[in-house]
């Protein structure tokens, strides 16, 4: 690594430690909650692959007054922000991963800053026919979902996202919203279609910069 890439490095960690604890005083004092979303994408550095600005913003908004325990399909900054906020709402927080890489990078972060109100669950992705989902038996997860942020699993998966309904529908809460991440690309297109003809309903497609969806559990 060169001095100039160590030096970067650096930069990040103390920005993004920075903007973690300005985050934390925010929340526990009741104030604003996205400010620092700027210093944390940057510090945490994924390459362009972390939820948008957009999607951060309505994940905090909605983290903040959801009642019920909140899910998480796909692990990365955003489970930190959602143990930021279960520390002042006193939410259950839970998140699947099928990456062991990824899982531990996220446990070590928030074991850094001593976030500890997330459930990081390893689950390597499984085929359940046409869709493929999490090997992380259901029964084990909180009954009453309240919030589901969903940016996982990878796109080429079997089914693509479509699997979070036919597995956990019965867990989740009358009145819950799914905020699906990357609405507009044509695996989520699809997996939208299903859920509104299941669910009854019609998503919500919010964000210019990155779309998402949200949609809601009758």
């Amino acid at each position: 690594m060169t001095l100039k890439k160590t030096l970067r490095e650096r930069h990040r960690r103390l920005v993004f430690g920075r903007a973690v604890r300005s985050l934390r005083r925010s929340l526990r004092a009741g104030g604003a909650v996205d400010t620092e979303l700027d210093a944390l994408i940057y510090g945490w550095n994924n390459d362009g692959w972390s939820a948008s600005r957009e999607l951060m913003q309505e994940v905090l908004r909605c983290a903040c007054r959801t009642q019920g325990a909140i899910l998480e399909c796909g692990s990365g900054l955003t489970t930190l922000l959602l143990g930021l906020v279960a520390e002042r709402t006193r939410s259950s927080v839970c998140s699947l991963e099928h990456d062991a890489f990824w899982t531990e990078r996220v446990q070590r972060a928030m074991a850094s800053y001593g976030v500890t109100a997330v459930d990081v669950r390893l689950g390597a992705l499984r085929s359940f026919g046409d869709y493929s989902w999490y090997s992380v038996a259901p029964d084990t997860l909180p009954c009453d979902i309240a919030l589901v942020v969903c940016d996982g699993p990878p796109a080429d998966t079997p089914g693509g996202r479509y699997g979070l309904l036919p597995m956990l529908r019965p867990r989740l809460a009358p009145g819950c919203t799914i905020l699906l991440d990357d609405a507009m690309r044509p695996g989520e297109q699809r997996v939208l279609e299903r859920w509104e003809r299941e669910l009854g309903t019609r998503r919500i497609v919010e964000g210019s910069e990155k779309p998402f969806a949200r949609i809601t559990v009758r």
